[in-house]
């Protein structure tokens, strides 16, 4: 075994060792990825060692295949974009390779059930609990061996500490905060990064208390085909799920989700991975005759096909429907469940039909086969989310009629006076009462503290907003519905059509009331991992009754796979060529130092390789990276012999790569206290002398010369912010690197890190927007985030303010700066609509993309009379192409990042250069 280590790990992988936290730990990592995809005598078995309040349980047999299957798919290359899952992706690959020169090795995660239990562990946090079986005294020798190989290593901190007459072992790798604890206790190896569920665990060992128990309804679970056969299998305890979700949400939402506690008695899934979703399938078992589960509501009832489609309007962020074929029979379940869930609201139904004289029945009794609720998408403007309640009925007459009488009862019991409305055709009505749909089906369809009705169709419509009913009418009208549009018909058709209860949740719709309802910890995340989690387009959960069980299905759809590119007749392909993999960056041009004139086609894909594509759309070579680029890259002639490089960084590396795809002498430069850069500025100090400076996520930058050394007074320079851009050089008789931070604060230093007299200079905003340069008079223009301009001069001193008026309440202002020219425009974000402004703030132009979009913004002055504005709609991957006065030149372009647009010199046609999925490459457009 020594011989084995000293051999193949530390002669071969000396500099990798760092990347492995051990030979166990590394195992249980493994189990980490797929966690985040999310009576007698008892036989020993994870189960039976874990506390008994898990929200989730995992297992797998043979998690080798499974973690190469996940590995290859879109999903996975979307999650590595993101720290945690990079690091994770580094460490486990490392390990494997490592670990499989040897077969006890091997056989430690081959064809052993190995267990993972999600836990809260407070009311912000949840951890897991790895359990992994290593029976054999082979497998405690290898495991010892291992563990006492990387105590010698000085990359890791190992302590014990004791609990209970049990030792339990800590490791700590240095650089970091994570501390790994694990104890090994009759033939299973438990581990955890949260110290306190060990202590569960052995709590849970010494006490004798109950064990976990998967279901007590089905106790053959274990012997189901699809359990039995399934690869990565999910047990879910609804008790623990309020518990759970509210970890990542604010307090004030635990009432919200308290119902989820009975949902039903457990669920057992199998999960299945391709290019374009991650299903989770199986059954949700429930006590039969018990009240208190929710799903008994839908007990022997067939579900109905989804006929209020066509009255889901397209801004639907979450959406629930529920159908039945016996309509006494789902009411009476309904009571029945809130009756014994919760007797307040059951009371204060009583209490309502009681004090205002009314009778839910008589509106219950024209209630026909289904119903859904729809929460809008909001707007940044917005301080609450609109939802409407959908009901479809067998009499809209008497519906309508029910409606209004109970809204007169409850006014004049009031002492108010309700009007009707008329909008077109349709009256909207009032009922005076706070969360009456609450009051009338239960706390999952609350949120109204006033409540507007209508009918669209046969469906009546209850809303929060009299503005929502309007809308929706219009939508209807225009066809903007789910059940008329091409993408919702084809996300509906991809799932069951009857069942009983079916959920939607739209992920970018819904973006902004996740944010606001999330705990702080997680908001952060949220803003810091945008795209990555914006990837996964829908969540689905579907139940449907069937034998005396309910068939299951949950679904994470996102986008993978092929994508057809259609492009518009206007653009004439120039070259093209297609990778096997989604591309993760935007198109970079660079020259060939071989072919004067000639450009290729740099490109990074969601694999993290690199990949060089000629001018005729062949590719030439790929380079695996170890993460996604974080700068763009800039070309540099490292020995002055007039062939180029690319520099650029990764989350902590500075790379120097030439043509042909290999690393420059002393590169790439390993930054080592740095938790993620994040900017990088290639400095010249003299003709083709160059230096590499670099920003991390903490604000301090450092700069390296081409040997990789760091370079005096740049050795962690502390700016005390993050960077809203690259810094950049200027000369004002010698080299001076100018930085602005987000929190609005400008510094000059030398090139030795000698502050310039009159910096740092606060201007007082709060600003992600490049800085503006005006060298031949060596000035600066800042854009703060809410439309304020500020020019500044070398000398420290403010020469201009001018505040732009915001076209819209929630404005955003971007700066767009033409990299050649330096010329730049703003654009004022209204999430629908933009207004351009030239640097003078004169407005250029207005422009409506009629719904709500994420737009990136893109500015290129290629000439007097030829100055265009991209548009990037990020959710529709289309790139807009306007001129200077806001007219599209030409259909939108399919483009999930930036586009490149050049003139052709030889014809008066513009270039433009594109990626799109797996698609990159440059077409041609004729232009006046």
């Amino acid at each position: 075994m020594n011989t084995f280590l000293k051999e193949k790990i530390l002669d071969k992988y000396p500099k990798r060792v760092v990347y492995g936290v051990g030979g166990a730990l590394a195992l249980i990592i493994i189990v980490g990825l797929l966690i985040l995809l999310s009576g007698g005598r008892r036989k020993t078995s994870a189960i039976t060692l874990m506390p008994n309040n898990p929200a989730f349980v995992f297992e797998t047999n043979n998690i080798l295949t499974l973690f190469r299957e996940v590995e290859a798919q879109p999903m996975w290359n979307n999650l590595v974009q993101t720290d945690y899952f990079n690091t994770v992706a580094a460490r486990t690959q490392y390990f494997i390779e490592v670990l499989s020169k040897n077969p006890k090795g091997i056989s430690l995660l081959s064809n052993r059930k190995i267990t993972a239990s999600v836990h809260v562990t407070s009311k912000e946090d949840f951890g897991t609990l790895f359990f992994v079986p290593v029976p054999s005294t082979d497998d405690m020798q290898f495991l010892n061996q291992v563990v006492s190989f990387f105590r010698t290593k000085p990359e890791f901190q190992f302590d014990d500490r004791n609990f209970k007459d049990f030792k339990i072992y800590e490791v700590k790798q240095k650089g970091t905060k994570s501390i790994f604890s694990f104890v090994i206790y009759k033939g299973f190896f438990i581990g955890s990064y949260s110290s306190v569920l060990i202590d569960d665990v052995i709590r849970h060992i010494t006490s004798g208390e109950s064990y976990y128990r998967v279901t007590r309804v089905k106790r053959d679970w274990e012997d189901l085909t699809f359990w039995r056969n399934g690869k990565l299998r999910m047990h879910v305890n609804p008790a623990q799920l309020p518990q759970f979700i509210t970890t990542t949400s604010n307090e004030n939402q635990l009432p919200f989700f308290t119902p989820l506690k009975q949902f039903a008695e457990s669920a057992l899934f199998a999960g299945n991975i391709d290019q374009t979703q991650l299903r989770f399938s199986g059954i949700t078992l429930t006590n039969r005759g018990e009240d208190k589960e929710f799903m008994n509501v839908f007990a022997k009832q067939n579900g109905q096909s989804f006929g209020l489609k066509q009255f889901i309007p397209n801004n639907t962020a979450v959406m629930y429907h529920l159908s039945f074929n016996d309509r006494d029979k789902f009411i009476q379940g309904v009571k029945d469940y809130w009756s014994a869930q919760d007797q307040e609201l059951f009371q204060r139904q009583k209490d309502v039909e009681s004090r205002f004289d009314i009778k839910f029945d008589n509106l219950y009794k024209y209630l026909d086969k289904e119903l859904a609720f729809s929460i809008l998408e909001m707007s940044e403007e917005q301080k609450n989310t609109q939802k409407l309640l959908l009901l479809n009925t067998n009499g809209l007459v008497g519906a309508l009629g029910v409606l209004k009488q109970m809204g007169q009862k409850v006014a004049s019991k009031l002492g108010q006076k309700v009007t009707i409305s008329k909008y077109g055709k349709v009256d909207i009505g009032e009922i005076p009462l706070d969360e009456f749909p609450a009051a009338m089906l239960g706390n999952t369809f609350q949120g109204f503290n006033k409540c507007y009705y209508s009918n669209v169709g046969q469906a009546v419509v209850l809303s929060n907003d009299i503005g929502a009913i309007r809308n929706l009418l219009d939508d209807v009208q225009r066809g903007d519905v789910w059940g008329k549009t091409t993408r919702y018909k084809l996300l509906l058709a991809k799932i069951k059509q009857n069942s009983n209860l079916t959920f939607l949740m739209n992920i970018p719709k819904a973006w902004r009331i996740l944010t606001r309802n999330a705990s702080p910890k997680w908001q952060k995340l949220m803003s810091q991992y945008e795209n990555q989690m914006k990837y996964f387009q829908w969540i689905t959960a579907q139940f449907n009754y069937e034998g005396d069980q309910f068939r299951s299905q949950i679904d994470f759809k996102f986008n993978g796979g092929q994508v057809d590119d259609k492009v518009d007749k206007s653009y004439k392909p120039l070259v093209s060529t297609t990778l096997r993999t989604g591309i993760y960056t935007p198109p970079y041009l660079m020259k060939n130092h071989r072919a004067k004139g000639e450009t290729e086609i740099l490109v990074q894909d969601y694999e993290n390789r690199l990949h060089l594509v000629s001018a005729q759309g062949k590719p030439l070579w790929n380079l695996k990276m170890p993460s996604p680029m974080r700068s763009i890259p800039v070309q540099v002639d490292r020995y002055k012999n007039r062939k180029l490089q690319y520099a650029f960084i990764t989350n902590r590396r500075i790379h120097l790569i030439d043509r042909v795809g290999r690393y420059v002498e002393n590169f790439p430069i390993f930054v080592r206290d740095s938790i993620r850069l994040h900017s990088m500025s290639v400095l010249e100090f003299g003709r083709r002398n160059y230096r590499f400076l670099v920003t991390d996520a903490q604000g301090k930058a450092r700069i390296f010369n081409h040997d990789g050394e760091l370079i005096y007074g740049w050795k962690a320079k502390n700016l005390g912010a993050k960077l809203a851009a690259p810094a950049v050089q200027v000369k004002a008789g010698k080299s001076y690197i100018i930085f602005l931070l987000e929190n609005g604060q400008i510094h000059a230093f030398d090139r030795r890190g000698k502050k310039r007299a009159g910096f740092p200079l606060s201007l007082r905003v709060k600003t992600s927007n490049p800085l503006a340069i005006d060298r031949r008079n060596l000035k600066f223009t800042c854009l703060s985030d809410d439309g304020e301009l500020i020019t500044f001069d070398i000398n420290g001193e403010i020469t201009d303010k001018k505040k732009l008026t915001k076209p819209y309440p929630n404005a955003k202002f971007k700066m767009c700066i033409d990299e050649a020219t330096k010329d730049w425009i703003v654009v004022a974000d209204g999430g629908s609509k933009i207004t351009a402004f030239d640097r003078e703030g004169r407005r250029l132009f207005e422009k409506d993309f009629k719904e709500r979009k994420s737009f990136a913004f893109q500015y290129f002055n290629l000439d007097t009379d030829k100055k265009y504005l991209v548009v990037l709609s990020k959710l529709e991957a289309k790139a807009h192409i306007l001129d200077y006065g806001g007219k599209a030149i030409s259909a939108p372009l399919n483009s999930t990042k930036n586009l490149v647009l050049k003139l052709d010199p030889n014809d008066n046609r513009l270039m433009i250069y594109r990626t799109y999925s797996q698609f990159v490459g440059g077409f041609a457009l004729d232009i006046d």
